[in-house]
């Protein structure tokens, strides 16, 4: 049986767990580091992504919710940049 592009990026339990979890972190970072200034650096150094879905999962949630959001990786460690979208 061939596999099809939804089927091979649906979540397993594990991951939805991951998921949650890692929402409540993001969640609690932004609303004690936001003040609407501009970016917010959120450390996945810190924090166990453990895959590719995970990663795609967290930053497809919070883009949907309004932010645009990069992926860094320098010498100090690897981020997810949490910047809100401006409407125009």
């Amino acid at each position: 049986m061939t596999v099809t592009p939804k089927e091979a990026t649906k979540l397993s339990r594990s991951e939805i767990s991951q998921v949650k979890s890692l929402e409540i972190e993001i969640d609690k970072y932004l609303a004690n580091n936001y003040n609407d200034s501009g970016k917010v650096y959120f450390s996945t150094s810190d924090n166990d992504i453990s895959n590719d879905k995970v990663f795609t999962e967290i930053i497809r949630k919070y883009e949907k919710a309004g932010w645009k959001i990069t992926n860094v990786s320098d010498r100090e460690g690897d981020y997810l940049v949490f910047e809100p979208r401006r409407r125009k």
